[in-house]
């Protein structure tokens, strides 16, 4: 039977925040189905509006969901009994725009957006354009990682390392999102637009991990 080495390789890198993500959401509340459709769509049209007026091209702004829940509440009879009662279809759009991190530039939209009359929920986010170029380099990371505990290992045990002979990695999608958080309320988009520059804010760095399994036959 071949002696195997079996080591776990991880990744760490910190990379800076070089695009600016706001994921915005709208929605409309109406007993009938044709009303509350028009009302969401009505606001989703006026926020695409409000982007293409900061520059931005008509399709800039993604749709990421489209809803369309049936809404109910409880209520109390004359007798005191509860029971479920119709309230009317909630329809709902999120949407998501990104462009390369300019605070000046994240202003104006925030400004337009609260100008536009759609009162969206808005979450912003930091976070990089090139995701594939980070995973790359966190795994490569993980490997290189791995092979320097091996050869660790092998010379204290005085043996010497094989052949890499499996590799154990499970695939799964991280965020890259800084935890930095902006938060501005509505009140204030416009005002925060009106200034010549957007707020001097450097996100803090986008911390990654991960980890791979390598197994190596031992001389």
């Amino acid at each position: 039977m071949d002696r195997i080495i079996t080591v776990t390789g991880t990744g760490n890198i910190s990379v800076a925040p070089d695009t600016i993500e706001l994921s915005i959401s709208v929605s409309d509340l109406k007993k009938a189905y044709n009303k509350a459709f028009d009302g969401a769509n009505g606001k989703a049209v006026r926020l695409q509006e409000a982007v293409k007026a900061v520059g931005f091209e008509e399709d800039s702004l993604k749709t990421t969901n489209f809803r369309v829940d049936t809404r109910y509440e409880s209520i109390r009879d004359d007798k005191g009994n509860y029971k479920q009662q119709f309230t009317g279809y909630a329809c709902c759009y999120d949407m998501k725009l990104s462009f390369a991190f300019d605070t000046g530039l994240l202003a104006k939209v925030l400004g337009q957006i609260a100008d536009c009359g759609a009162e969206p929920e808005l979450n912003i986010r930091f976070t990089v354009k090139d995701t594939d170029a980070v995973r790359k380099e966190l795994l490569e990371n993980a490997a290189q990682n791995a092979l320097e505990k091996a050869n660790i290992l092998c010379k204290a045990s005085g043996v010497q390392l094989g052949e890499l002979v499996a590799i154990d990695y499970n695939w799964a999608d991280r965020a890259l999102v800084s935890n930095t958080r902006f938060e501005v309320s509505n009140d204030a988009m416009p005002l925060m637009a009106k200034r010549a520059s957007g707020p001097s804010i450097t996100p803090d760095d986008i911390q990654v991990k991960d980890s791979a399994v390598f197994r190596w036959t031992i001389l």
